[in-house]
């Protein structure tokens, strides 16, 4: 079976813990997922997190992943999230969260 993300069209959550490579980002944005798990992302980085900004997202969890930056978290400003996990983000500061 060739399976493409047209089969997922009532999808509402989506974890793509510890991947490796986050080029599936680009190719597989879900319009309609609400809940995205990123965690333990290593490839995850600061221009992914501004492709995001395309998802209509409720939560997101990007906990352990060590290349994101306060650049990168102000990307998600435009989201209006109801939870954001960015436990051991270890490059994000206070001044990054105000």
């Amino acid at each position: 079976t060739n399976w493409t993300a047209g089969h997922c069209c009532k999808l509402t959550q989506l974890a793509l813990c510890a991947l490796k490579l986050i080029q599936c980002l680009k190719t597989w944005l879900f319009p309609v997922t609400q809940y995205l798990n990123l965690a333990g992302c290593r490839a995850l980085n600061d221009d992914a997190l501004r492709q995001l900004v395309r998802l209509p997202l409720d939560e997101l969890n990007v906990g352990r992943c060590d290349r994101i930056t306060d650049a990168g978290l102000a990307h998600l400003s435009g989201l209006r999230l109801t939870d954001l996990n960015l436990s051991n983000c270890n490059q994000i500061t206070n001044a990054g969260l105000a």
